[in-house]
């Protein structure tokens, strides 16, 4: 179970890093991602691996991912200090990506 569950976090790490680059100061930025990472995603990872092949996997799924959009806005907010909006976006373009690169990979 560990092994999944830390490829997970790495993963999503590098490609969220990889996107949330993209923002300026991007230095800050992915220091704010390493921290999001580490708030959100060992808990989703947690919740979710008991339900894998469950009928509730995909909804609670969902639930968890927009919490993490929404989360992660809010860290981003403190740590970048910038406006509500961009820190959404960037979470939710971050968040996006490494979703859908977590699904081709597992």
């Amino acid at each position: 179970m560990l092994v999944p569950l830390i490829t997970a976090f790495v993963l999503t790490c590098l490609i969220e890093g990889i996107v949330i680059c993209g923002f300026d100061p991007w230095r800050r930025w992915l220091l704010a991602s390493v921290i999001c990472n580490l708030a959100t995603n060992p808990l989703i990872n947690l919740i979710l691996y008991p339900l894998y092949g469950h009928s509730l996997y995909a909804l609670v799924f969902v639930l968890l991912e927009i919490t993490a959009v929404i989360t992660e806005g809010l860290i981003y907010k403190g740590i970048i200090k910038c406006k509500m909006r961009k820190c959404i976006v960037a979470s939710l373009i971050a968040n996006s990506v490494s979703c859908i690169g977590g699904i081709i990979i597992f």
